[in-house]
């Protein structure tokens, strides 16, 4: 059996100043993981949230990631959708469609003689794992807006913008 490899979490958005991922060189790197997978003859499990569609356009995240979609397409990646994928699933199915990958829920599998769940894990996180919605929803989309008022992800100080918001929430909670 193939090596297998997991990512999540890259909350692709639509290069605008809420997309998290397209700051510090984040897609070069990932561009040569990928390369690295495939140079093992590995197989990929994205483990939910790859898109951040709590703060971005679903359609316009697609064109904006095109050509990495395109790349986890040619190597076969599976997604299982996480909290901030799913969101879409509600707006348009036919657009998942659009994404070309190999969509699964969580499943188990048994490697090396272990039984491995391969999941996203929101449903275990009290922040996330409501649908009506969750506060970790309207974290994101507060912290969306206070990104948009500061022309980007990073406070002045370094500090991500979505760090404080959710911060707060915890003290809160």
């Amino acid at each position: 059996m193939a090596d297998t490899f997991c990512i999540s979490d890259l909350h692709l958005g639509d290069r605008g100043p809420r997309d998290n991922f397209a700051v510090g060189g984040r897609e070069d790197r990932l561009f040569r993981f990928l390369d690295h997978v495939e140079h093992e003859g590995g197989r990929l499990l994205i483990l939910g949230d790859l898109f951040e569609w709590w703060q971005c356009g679903i359609r316009r995240t697609l064109v904006a990631y095109a050509n990495l979609l395109q790349r986890l397409t040619d190597i076969d990646a599976a997604w299982i959708l996480g909290n901030h994928d799913a969101a879409g699933l509600v707006v348009d199915l036919d657009l998942y469609a659009a994404a070309r990958l190999q969509v699964r829920g969580p499943f188990v599998e048994t490697i090396g003689g272990r039984k491995w769940l391969f999941c996203h894990g929101h449903e275990g996180d009290p922040f996330c794992n409501q649908q009506n919605p969750g506060l970790g929803e309207i974290s994101a989309i507060l912290s969306g807006l206070i990104e948009d008022r500061n022309k980007g992800p990073v406070e002045e100080s370094g500090r991500a913008v979505e760090d404080a918001v959710v911060g707060h929430f915890e003290q809160a909670v």
